[in-house]
């Protein structure tokens, strides 16, 4: 009778384990299209050998839990690949939007191309560069008909439409500046959030399977998508600590590491007296942006700010005379892209083609219609090189090779990242059919040890009726 009762005890414990095995398979099942799950197994385990008068009975089968398809060296790639691609493109973006804010949208094939050499169909209305250029064709128009009131509103018209231009561009490069800022300021308050989240989870994970592993795997999901979430901000590395517990830590520029997560639980000062990161993170999108900030100050201080001061400087020195009666065409305090305007004291009347009393004269508005082609060199102490044409193509070409260089660093970095994906969804991602054929399989199973138990339960049933009679 004894082996009777521990055949049903053994048997029911198979039930027990055939039945949490459909579970397991419907659970896997339900979560097929969730992308941070990885797949889930019973892990079965001997069960303790029962000593009875009869001798040794064995304990049949039950679990110690669950087990992840998860590779813990596959996720820390994964976490590394996340932070490359967030890099790349958070610095793409940037330069989208600082060729956006410059405006010029010519298709230029080399640093050397200038308006002259480009179709007026593929200059861009309202560009800057188109501003420029109809600034000195209403001077060039002016020296046609230096008396012409017409030509002298024309030409007023234009060089407020280029002062605003300037204007404009800079500010919209500002925006960027801006915007970016904003932005890592706002993924500073999500870094801070998923630490106290990972760190939540660790100490959960860690309750959960103080006694029994394999209770929380749902929850190392949990936390292993939230270290992905955070990798794609700032550049993270995940350390093992005990069987249950992640540490994330952080490489700073200078070689340091800084630990954000352990035992204990999270960073407690991630920011400074200022609200910035207490380090500069290598790779992520905050280090993306951060870096991004070097290339707006060289667009304004090596391009915008140059150009404006150059045209400020050029025609101021043509158009004002030695004597004081003519003063400024542009304000000289103000020779920043930003900062560009009119002087204060030119008006349509006030304009002049000519420092002479000669009518008909045209020499201050033919020598500033020049200056459209002039070669400018800063080893002659001009402020920039080519012509004001030429100039600008460059800047573009810059920014725009700036952009093709992100774009294909971005390319390149999802490629590596699709890889290492591709790897552990091969190892981990649900495979439907997979899972039907093991439901069918495990519900087979359980009918079967029913039935099994049903033939031991009468058989039990008989004996214990003999003992009786």
């Amino acid at each position: 009778m004894s082996g009777l009762i521990s055949d049903i005890l053994r048997n029911a414990q198979s039930l027990n384990i055939h039945a949490r095995n459909v579970e397991v398979a419907g659970h896997n099942m339900a979560n097929q299209n969730d992308p941070a799950f990885a797949r889930q197994r019973l892990a079965p385990k001997e069960a303790v050998t029962l000593q009875t008068a009869f001798g040794l009975q064995p304990g049949g089968v039950t679990s110690w839990g669950r087990e992840q398809a998860r590779s813990f060296i596959i996720d820390k790639q994964v976490v590394q690949s996340q932070s490359e691609v967030a890099y790349a493109k958070a610095q793409k973006e940037t330069r989208e939007n600082l060729q956006t804010a410059l405006g010029e949208e010519i298709d230029r094939k080399s640093s050397t191309a200038s308006l002259d050499t480009i179709p007026d169909s593929d200059t861009v209305e309202g560009s800057l560069s188109k501003a420029i250029d109809e600034f000195f064709n209403a001077f060039q128009e002016l020296s046609a008909s230096p008396d012409d009131t017409a030509a002298k509103e024309v030409l007023f018209q234009k060089a407020e439409i280029m002062t605003t231009r300037f204007n404009i561009v800079d500010k919209r490069v500002e925006e960027v500046r801006s915007n970016l800022q904003e932005k890592v300021s706002d993924e500073i308050q999500q870094i801070d959030d998923l630490l106290t989240k990972i760190a939540d989870l660790n100490a959960e994970i860690s309750k959960l399977e103080f006694k029994k592993k394999g209770l929380a795997v749902d929850l190392r999901d949990e936390r292993q998508q939230a270290i992905e979430e955070l990798a794609e901000l700032v550049s993270v590395e995940m350390v093992p600590l005990d069987n249950s517990i992640v540490g994330v830590s952080a490489k700073t520029d200078d070689g340091q590491n800084l630990v954000l997560v352990d035992e204990t639980g999270k960073l407690d000062a991630l920011v400074d007296d200022q609200g910035q990161l207490v380090f500069d993170p290598i790779r992520g999108s905050i280090a993306g942006l951060i870096d991004s900030e070097t290339a707006i100050e060289k667009l304004k201080a090596d391009n915008l700010n140059p150009l404006a001061a150059q045209l400020v400087v050029s025609v101021n020195t043509a158009y004002s005379n030695t004597d004081g009666t003519v003063g400024n065409f542009f304000d000289e305090d103000s020779s920043t892209a930003g900062g560009l305007k009119l002087d204060e004291s030119l008006s349509v009347d006030s304009i002049v083609a000519t420092h002479t009393t000669f009518s008909g004269a045209n020499d201050v508005a033919l020598n500033i219609s020049k200056l459209a082609e002039k070669e400018f060199s800063k080893t002659n102490e001009d402020l920039i090189d080519g012509t004001f044409s030429e100039f600008i193509a460059t800047t573009a070409a810059r920014v725009g090779q700036d952009l093709r260089t992100a774009e294909a660093d971005l390319e390149l970095q999802q490629l590596a990242e699709t890889r290492i994906l591709d790897d552990r969804a091969e190892l981990g991602s649900v495979n439907v059919n997979e899972e039907v054929t093991d439901l069918m399989r495990y519900q087979r199973a359980f009918q079967g040890t029913s039935k099994v138990i049903g033939v031991l339960d009468q058989l039990l049933e008989t004996v214990v009726t003999g003992l009786v009679r």
